[in-house]
């Protein structure tokens, strides 16, 4: 368990480094709450539905809902490939609503050596916003999102992890490089066989953006059930 801390905390300030020596930032405090369920269909086959609410402006304002639907087809233990369509709505200060439209597929990789969890994730997902109300609603944006993992098995209830993601935007249209950051600390409890309990914390923060820059704070919870 001390070496699980340690790597927790220097993947945490590693990205943070960088961070503290700008000059501005707009920092908000967020909650993030999640429901998940999973059926499975056969031993390779699974299928996937999540809701998820948002809640900022340090913890003020709803910021948004999200409802996640999916399949995931396991070829092993260690190989498993993912495919989901997000529909996704966001109040505006105007009292009118954003509505946005998401599909996804991921190649995911995992590997168990002992007690330690190793997982990578490379997922591509498109992005359209307004399809019928904006002039480039129609005109979808893509991104590369890699994320690592790595998850320590403490007992049999309790499960601490810690992950970092990067996204990279394929249009590049204003800035190059990656474009926003995710380190990740947190657990997983096991309620029984079927059911989990997560708790998080997440820090967030946009890359190679002009200042002020984007930071965000977000404390997680998620509930997890297998039918």
């Amino acid at each position: 368990m001390p070496k699980f801390i340690l790597i927790a905390c220097f993947i945490f300030i590693l990205p943070c480094k960088k961070s503290f020596a700008q000059a501005d930032f707009i920092d908000d405090a967020a909650v993030w709450i999640s429901f998940n369920l999973e059926k499975k269909i056969n031993k390779h086959v699974y299928l996937q539905l999540s809701q998820q609410n948002r809640i900022n402006e340090n913890v003020s304002t709803y910021g948004r809902g999200n409802i996640d639907f999916g399949i995931t087809y396991r070829f092993n233990k260690n190989i498993r490939l993912m495919a989901d369509y997000v529909y996704l709505k966001r109040p505006n200060p105007d009292n009118s609503f954003t509505n946005e439209h998401r599909f996804y597929t991921a190649l995911i990789l995992k590997k168990n050596i002992g007690r330690w969890d190793f997982s990578y994730r490379n997922m591509v997902q498109m992005r359209m916003k307004d399809i019928y109300s904006s002039v480039d609603g129609k005109i979808p944006k893509f991104y590369e999102r890699n994320k690592v993992s790595i998850k320590y098995d403490l007992n049999k209830f309790i499960n601490p992890y810690i992950g970092y993601e990067l996204y990279y935007p394929f249009y590049q249209a204003k800035n190059k490089g990656f474009s926003k950051s995710r380190t990740a600390l947190g657990l997983n409890y096991n309620l029984n066989k079927h059911t989990q309990l997560e708790l998080y914390f997440l820090y967030q923060q946009e890359l190679n953006a002009s200042n002020p820059t984007n930071r965000d704070f977000i404390y997680g919870i998620g509930f997890s059930h297998e039918l």
